[in-house]
Formats: structure tokens, C-alpha cells, sequence
């Protein structure tokens, strides 16, 4: 009779699992437990706290249900919560030894056994690790291969379409949009017309879209799924789903400069993150202190960065923040090493890191390797042809073109590029590259339209929130609206408007690095300026130029 009634609450609980009744499905499980103790009532406790977010029922009852399956025998069993605890503990805990361990102990026990469900599962596993932790889309789609061959052989279409999803996801990190993405929305198609029946494919394969969309920047299309996903969290209430979700669509809003709804929904994910899956909560400490960054809360953002600092992600955040502090040469030694742990062949990941490249390059006026990077910059673009990535191919552009003192073709590529981000509706962006295409106006001597782009880029900025670049903004439009010295002053005649700008500062006290701070160019581009003015006024110091310009007034 007990035996009966275990099994009555196991098919209970097991009922209830299927159809999303998290609470009745661990009551369930509770009361099999209590009528006689197995592994497949440990085994659905544990399920039942995964999906409520109960991290201590989940560890304890995965490895209970571990050594029952052992006990009698049962590998196949054993494997599977041996997956599932590589699983937990990779991104609940984020203890990567011990979830290694427990994935060695999967392949032990599935060695020599015929296909099954937990063969998939394995490789699904081992594609994601490549994938996210190894930053290897080529080896991802190996696995996932795999696993779609077994789950064919199977006729399991739940694995299928889990491992087809993986699949999409590494073949648009390679760059071939194309092809992965209709892979991944015919996966997304089949989840939200029911056709996948596994609940854990359905959170996983809709995440990975959102992922797929965002890595290549479509975010129209991220939108879109984004929706659906939050519509299906909702509905199962699954809270980390929702949480995941949020921080997808906060990158969005932050796109889109709408920081304070990506705040809300930052803060929102990051407190479920730590609570339910600590190991996945780096992605929206990075996003967060990003968006802190960018709105000028450089302290907030430094201590956001340092909790998730050996994060591959978070490195090309801490090298802007460090650019942005005017310490090029640590923003590139960061830069460089994001970029040679990023394959060649992960093209999504790479685009990033050779944009920041470029930028930085250009700020420490060194030449070497940017035509090598903006070749492989352009080459990514043309492939995946995305708007967003195709006007940061123009900034990259024409940040090269100003720093070789060819400010006609800046202004184009620059012209070219605000045109593409506001056609994505990315004002930050849009206003950034006006702010350098005023300066390179200004080196044209157009200074009345130099004035309309730097008083477009200083609405978008005080609109999203942006205060430190407000501050740059008003500097400029100062700069650009005064005179750099009167005309009566011969003895100044040689030197051009920046020269003077330059020798301004210098009669200040101010270092190269802080002139460049205030004129946006880098100290080697000061330095330069330095020499002219020495050269044109045939003086023999610093000094002597000061004092020349404290005679004139130029203070």
C-alpha cells in the first residue's frame, strides 16, 4: 500500500511539473518522500525547487537522489543528476572545479551505454561551456551536432530543437546571421505554438534567441522574441527566465536611451540573480555598472566592475572606463587581452573589442595595428550587415580618419555613422560620434555647423542622462562659440585656432594630458600641437610659451 501510494505522489508531482504547478509539484514530492524514500521523489523535490528558486532543496536532493540511483544500480539515473548538478553548481554557485567533477562523473557512468536522453543533455552541456565559457562557437556546434544526431536517433524533438537552438546561437557568434537565425526562429516559432513540451527546453532555447539577436545587435528582432519570452515567464512563472529576460531587455532600453526603465529592470534581475543563480548574475552586474559608466557615476561603475573583474565580459567595460579616465595604456593592455581570448571565428564577440581598439589606438596615437583591425572590423560588418555594427564601422572610420589629420574623410565617415545610429535608435551612440564630428568640423573651419552637431549631441545627452558627457558637450560648444585669440596680436598670427586653444592651457599650467582632456584629442596629439607652437614662434620652452601667452593675456 505505501508503495502505491509513493507512486500515486510521484505521478502527482510529475503531473504537476509538466504543467507548471511548481508548489503542488514539491508538495507532492515532500509527501512520496515521507510515505517511503526513493531517488525519483529526491529527483522531483529537486526539479520542483529549481524552478521556485530554492537553491539549498535543490543541491541537497540532487545529491540524494545521486546516491540512490547508484545504490541500485541505476546509471543512466545517476548521469542525469550528475548533469543537472554540473549545471547547478556552474550557475548558482559558480564553482567551476565542482561542477567539472561532476561532469567527468556523467561521462564515467553513460560510458558504453546505448544512446539516451542524457547523451544529449551532455553534449548540450559541453556546446554551452564552448560557447559562453570558452568563447568557441566552432566546438559548440560540434556538441551540438551531437546531440541533435542522438535526439534524431532518439525521436526526442524537445532535445532536438534544445540542441538546434545551441546550434543558431554558435553559427551567428561565427557569423553566419543567416543561416543561425532561421534556425533559432524556427525554434522560437515551435515553442510559442506548444509544440516543445519539456519546460526547461522552452526557457533555455527562447533565451538563446534573445542572446543570438543581441550579439549581432538586431535588436528589433530581440525585441520581438524578448516579448515573447517575458510572455511565457509569466505565464509558467518562471521567476529566472524573468530574470534573465529583464537584463536582455534592459541592454536594449540602454540602447535605445531609455536608462531609467533599464535601471529598474537591472536592479530587478540582479537581486533574483543572486539570489537563485549567483553564477549567472555577472551579465547584469557588467550591464549595470555599464549604464553606471555611462551616466557619469564613475564610482558606482568601479565598484560594480571590480566584483566581476576576471569576467571576460566585464573586461572591455573596465578598459572604456579607464579611457574614458584618460589611462589609455592600461585601456589597452585590457583590450588586447580580451581580444586574444576571443577566437578569431567568434566574430560577434571580436566586434566589440576591435571598435574599443580603434578608439583607443587612436587616443595614444598609435598607428601600429589599426588597419589590421578596422580590416577585420570591416569584414565582420559586411558579414553580418546589421545597421548598429555597420555605423560602428563608421565611427571606427572616421576616428582614424581625425587622428591622421584627414578631417574631410572624418567628417564623411563620421556624417555617415551618426545617420546609422540614429536610424537604430541609439542616441548616446549617434550623440558620441557628433561630438567628434564637431571637432572635425572645426579643424574645417565650420564652425557654424560644428556648433548644430555638438548642441544635437548635448540634447541627446542631458535627455538620456548623461552628465559627464554634458559637461563635455557644454566645453565644446564654449570652445566653439569663442575666440581663440584676438587678431590684433601679431606675434600670434602663425599659430592656427587649436595651437592657440593649446597654448591657452599651457599658460594655465595645464599638462599635456589634462589639454587633452579638456580639447577631447590625446596627449601625443597635445604633444604634437606643443612642438608647432614652440617651432612657429621660435621659442626654446614650455616655459617660454607660457610666458608669451600670460604677456598677451591668454589666460
Amino acid at each position: 500500500m505505501a508503495k502505491t501510494k509513493r507512486l500515486d505522489s510521484i505521478g502527482i508531482g510529475r503531473k504537476a511539473l509538466n504543467s507548471g504547478q511548481w508548489e503542488k509539484a514539491k508538495g507532492a514530492f515532500e509527501q512520496a518522500i515521507r510515505e517511503e524514500p526513493c531517488a525519483e521523489a529526491f529527483e522531483g523535490l529537486a526539479m520542483s525547487a529549481w524552478w521556485v528558486g530554492a537553491p539549498s532543496l535543490i543541491f541537497s536532493n540532487r545529491e540524494k537522489a545521486y546516491e540512490l540511483y547508484r545504490h541500485s544500480g541505476d546509471d543512466v539515473g545517476a548521469a542525469r543528476m550528475a548533469i543537472w548538478l554540473e549545471w547547478d553548481y556552474n550557475s548558482m554557485k559558480g564553482q567551476g572545479a565542482v561542477a567539472n567533477g561532476w561532469q567527468q562523473r556523467a561521462h564515467r557512468l553513460l560510458d558504453f551505454h546505448e544512446p539516451v536522453p542524457e547523451y544529449c543533455w551532455l553534449n548540450i552541456r559541453h556546446a554551452l561551456l564552448s560557447l559562453f565559457r570558452d568563447n568557441d562557437p566552432v566546438a559548440s556546434r560540434t556538441f551540438a551536432d551531437a546531440a541533435i544526431q542522438t535526439a534524431r536517433s532518439l525521436g526526442n524533438l524537445d532535445l532536438e530543437l534544445m540542441a538546434l537552438s545551441v546550434e543558431g546561437l554558435a553559427l551567428v557568434s561565427e557569423g553566419n546571421v543567416a543561416r543561425g537565425m532561421s534556425i533559432l526562429d524556427e525554434v522560437a516559432a515551435s515553442i510559442v505554438g506548444g509544440e516543445v513540451k519539456d519546460l526547461v527546453v522552452v526557457v533555455h532555447a527562447i533565451c538563446y534567441v534573445v542572446t543570438a539577436c543581441e550579439r549581432v545587435r538586431d535588436f528589433e528582432r530581440a525585441a520581438q522574441w524578448c516579448e515573447q519570452a517575458t510572455e511565457l515567464a509569466q505565464r509558467w512563472n518562471v521567476s529566472t527566465l524573468y530574470a534573465v529576460c529583464r537584463t536582455q531587455y534592459a541592454d536594449m532600453l540602454m540602447w535605445w536611451g531609455r536608462w531609467k526603465e533599464a535601471e529598474s529592470e537591472l536592479l530587478a534581475a540582479s537581486v533574483n540573480l543572486e539570489k537563485n543563480r549567483l553564477g549567472m548574475n555577472s551579465l547584469a552586474i557588467v550591464r549595470l555598472a555599464e549604464l553606471r559608466s555611462h551616466q557619469g557615476r564613475t564610482e558606482e561603475a568601479e565598484t560594480l566592475f571590480e566584483k566581476v573583474k576576471d569576467q571576460q565580459g566585464a573586461r572591455l567595460g573596465i578598459a572604456e572606463l579607464s579611457l574614458d579616465h584618460g589611462d589609455g595604456r592600461a585601456a589597452l593592455d585590457l583590450i588586447e587581452r580580451y581580444l586574444r581570448n576571443t577566437p578569431v571565428y567568434n566574430v560577434t564577440a571580436r566586434s566589440a573589442g576591435l571598435e574599443l581598439l580603434i578608439r583607443t589606438k587612436a587616443f595614444l596615437n598609435e598607428n601600429s595595428g589599426i588597419p589590421e583591425a578596422l580590416a577585420e572590423l570591416r569584414a565582420i560588418a559586411e558579414t553580418i550587415g546589421t545597421v548598429p555594427l555597420r555605423a560602428s564601422l563608421k565611427f571606427a572610420e572616421g576616428t582614424m580618419a581625425a587622428t591622421n589629420n584627414d578631417h574631410e574623410a572624418a567628417r564623411c565617415f563620421l556624417e555617415d555613422a551618426a545617420d546609422l545610429f540614429e536610424q537604430s535608435s541609439a542616441p548616446f551612440e549617434a550623440a558620441r560620434v557628433r561630438i567628434m564630428l564637431a571637432q572635425s568640423l572645426r579643424e574645417l573651419n565650420r564652425k557654424d555647423i560644428a556648433v548644430v552637431e555638438a548642441n544635437h549631441a548635448l540634447e541627446s545627452f542631458q535627455k538620456v542622462g548623461a552628465s559627464a558627457e554634458v559637461e563635455r558637450a557644454k566645453q565644446l560648444l564654449q570652445r566653439l562659440t569663442l575666440k581663440a585669440h584676438p587678431p590684433e596680436i601679431p606675434e600670434l598670427a602663425p599659430l592656427t585656432e587649436r595651437e592657440c586653444e593649446v597654448l591657452q592651457y599651457i599658460a594655465k599650467g595645464l599638462s599635456n594630458f589634462e589639454i587633452g582632456q579638456k580639447l577631447f584629442i590625446s596627449e601625443h596629439t597635445v604633444h604634437r600641437h606643443v612642438s608647432n607652437i614652440l617651432a612657429k614662434l621660435d621659442l626654446p620652452s614650455r616655459t617660454a610659451a607660457a610666458t608669451l601667452a600670460v604677456r598677451h593675456g591668454l589666460l
